[in-house]
């Protein structure tokens, strides 16, 4: 217990006239900008075209389109790839000439892309037009709260699909949600009615339509399901639209040529050449391959890496993307190169694989610790985020490099940093390596400690905030004992919501629940009724497995139907416990929301969840009705995530129609490729677990058109 330190309180100076100063200079900087032209950023299609603004239950950002109709659309049809003979091995052309100079993009003029429609008036800051987060709920600029953490997060512990989760009572109710597979899986569609339903309809709907939205829905709808399915070969079909008009439909092409998988080199080898921006990828682009389609190529060579079993594709992968860290690549590709290499998911036990670990261990240590300026310390703070995915917890690897974040945190790092943003990972990074108290040696101890003196004393407040959650990812006794104090003496606007999300995460890999702290979290929710903190309160009590809580959880819900961000935070807590009796409070909620999108889908989410039978028929009932735009739109998101292959009918019969708005028939595609996915997880979510979004590029997410942003 000695590592707990000493308990003083915490130092949250915020002051008054500060607060002032800030608004008064952002009413001045809007006024400002009000009076000046617009400046659009090149490849930037505006806010309300981007691939994918509202979430769905849980808060996890929505992969499919925009909710506003786009307004510059790609026209025609894709120019086919100059590439002759085979692809992996062209001949040679001649020298290249015209390479593009480096790109280092600045924050406000972004080098990625290019204009694909008429120009978009950039908005005033503040709420931006026409781009929504979770459940189409405006964005705000402040990310320092924890709803953010958990739309990203959220699905580590929700995963998705009818019947998915165990109902209360089961006999592997107390097995936990990362152990749900016992508990039931997720019914998917008969793979002859993939073959000859599903996928025919998706390629003519992609080759019918002009639509960008409705394009890149059916090409990520048509890689989720997979090449092993497919009656024709979809790498083909990618290809096709790597020359595609529209920079959006690029860049998915070009991220569902990883996504899609095989186990031959082929997608492989023409993924690194795209990354590479070499003469290969200039082939298949039909010119100099653009910075977002380069960064996505290398997101879709970390994915294809991550589900293949071939230490030889992984070695060949991981070449690819480390020489993209030494190129004169901008950010967004070598961000992505980190991730990417982030999801080698290598095995220990195997000689090739661990040697491979070495290496790539080796080159994100490397490139963490150089002294870069500008936007490269944007890239480095992803370094940590990388090395910990391939770090096991608690092993003398994992330590080697929990000393280094460390060092990081408390300021002894050799290279001199000018903003948190790395701190901030090497916090996260923490609660994925560190061992949990009660060994007999301990000797991760000291790592815990130096995430408790970042609690307690660091300058960033969102340093303090993820230290917080990283104890509570590490759990143990001892750390359980602090988390209890912590939360007593936290602050309720800014704190506490951290401090219960930490408990929740300490609680949730326990098989019984843990009574004094489920009784702590249950009183604070009767004690208070600022909806942000009752929203972590509930979803650190699903997390903890508060069956008891139950009833409190579903009366805050029917009395909080008008706060839509709480009200889908406690349908996330109630599908969490898995509490079937909470069926009928949700089917309550959900006939009331029909006008109202995004507690429509945050419902009918926690109904697939929770089991019901009946939502999915309820939700194609609403997409085949002629009722509002949004309404039918939520309805398709939210059978994404239901996964009833029963409403397969209504949603091809959506896709065909042509009554149906083409972001409506986006949402029906972007529901079948989700309903006919056998994973248990959303695809992105190796990417998203833990991922510092403080520290994010727009191909990372931008709660629009990133690659976290595609669900």
């Amino acid at each position: 217990m000695a590592w707990l330190g000493g308990a003083g309180p915490l130092l949250e100076s915020e002051s008054r006239m500060k607060c002032m100063s800030l608004l008064l200079a952002g009413l001045l900087a809007g006024a400002a900008l009000a009076q000046c032209e617009p400046y659009v950023p090149p490849g930037n299609p505006g806010p309300s075209t981007g691939g994918g603004g509202s979430g769905t239950g849980g808060g996890r950002p929505w992969g499919g389109p925009g909710d506003t109709v786009p307004t510059g659309p790609g026209t025609g049809a894709p120019r086919q790839p100059k590439v002759t003979g085979p692809i992996e091995a062209p001949k040679p052309t001649g020298p290249t000439t015209g390479q593009p100079s480096p790109s280092a993009p600045m924050p406000t003029r972004p080098t990625t892309g290019g204009p694909t429609g008429p120009a978009m008036p950039v908005p005033a800051p503040g709420l931006v037009p026409g781009r929504t987060g979770p459940r189409g709920m405006p964005l705000e600029d402040d990310e320092t709260t924890w709803p953010r953490w958990w739309d990203l997060n959220g699905d580590d512990f929700l995963g998705h699909g009818l019947a998915n989760t165990p109902l209360t009572g089961s006999d592997t109710f107390y097995l936990g949600t990362r152990r749900r597979e016992q508990g039931g899986q997720r019914r998917l569609p008969d793979a002859g009615v993939i073959e000859t339903s599903v996928l025919p309809a998706l390629r003519t709907a992609l080759a019918g339509s002009s639509d960008r939205e409705l394009r890149a829905a059916c090409l990520l709808a048509l890689a989720r399901i997979g090449p092993q399915r497919a009656p024709f070969a979809l790498g083909e079909v990618f290809v096709a639209y790597l020359t595609a008009s529209d920079q959006n439909v690029r860049e998915t092409a070009a991220l569902a040529l990883g996504l899609a998988g095989g186990r031959d080199g082929y997608r492989q080898s023409l993924l690194g050449s795209l990354a590479a921006d070499d003469e290969v990828g200039r082939q298949l682009a039909a010119g100099p391959v653009r910075e977002r389609t380069r960064a996505f190529a290398a997101y879709g060579l970390g994915l294809a890496a991550n589900a293949s079993d071939s230490v030889a594709a992984k070695e060949r992968a991981f070449a690819a993307l480390a020489a993209l860290l030494d190129a004169e690549a901008g950010r967004e590709v070598k961000v992505a190169a980190l991730h990417a290499i982030g999801l080698l998911q290598l095995d220990e036990r195997a000689y090739g694989e661990v040697r491979l670990q070495q290496r790539a261990l080796e080159t994100l240590d490397d490139f963490l610790r150089r002294d870069v300026v500008g936007t490269e310390r944007i890239v480095q703070a992803h370094c940590p985020t990388a090395m910990a995915r391939l770090l096991p917890r608690g092993s003398a690897l994992a330590r080697r490099y929990a000393a280094v974040f460390a060092d990081e945190l408390a300021g002894r790092s050799r290279t001199e940093r000018h903003d948190h943003l790395v701190a901030q990972s090497c916090a996260l990074a923490l609660g994925r390596i560190v061992a949990p108290d009660g060994a007999a040696d301990d000797a991760d101890a000291p790592f815990r400690q130096a995430l408790l003196d970042t609690w307690r004393g660091h300058k960033d407040p969102q340093t303090r905030y993820f230290a917080m959650l990283a104890l509570g990812r590490i759990g143990g006794g001892g750390t359980r004992e602090l988390l209890l104090r912590e939360f007593d003496r936290a602050n309720r606007t800014q704190q506490k919501p951290w401090c219960a999300l930490a408990l929740g995460l300490l609680a949730h890999e326990r098989a019984v629940p843990d009574r004094l702290l489920v009784d702590t979290l249950t009183a604070a929710l009767r004690a208070n009724k600022e909806p942000g903190l009752c929203g972590a309160l509930a979803v650190a009590l699903g997390l903890a497995h508060a069956t008891e809580a139950a009833p409190l959880l579903r009366e805050r819900l029917l009395a909080s139907q008008q706060q839509d961000q709480l009200a889908a935070h406690l349908c996330d807590a109630l599908a969490l416990l898995g509490d079937g009796q909470s069926v009928g409070a949700l089917r309550q909620v959900l006939d009331g929301a029909k006008r109202r999108p995004e507690l429509l889908e945050a419902a009918a989410t926690a109904l697939g969840r929770l089991g019901d039978g009946e939502v999915g028929a309820r939700l194609a009932a609403m997409l085949a009705a002629d009722g509002s735009h949004e309404e039918r739109a939520a309805a398709a998101r939210a059978l994404a995530l239901v996964g009833d292959e029963r409403v397969l009918p209504a949603l091809l019969a959506t896709l065909a129609s042509p009554a149906a708005t083409d972001v409506v028939r986006a949402h029906a595609a972007t529901a079948l490729g989700a309903i006919a996915d056998a994973r248990q997880k959303p695809w992105c979510q190796p990417l998203a677990s833990d991922a510092n979004y403080r520290a994010a590029v727009a191909t990372l997410t931008d709660r629009s058109s990133g690659v976290l942003d595609r669900r």
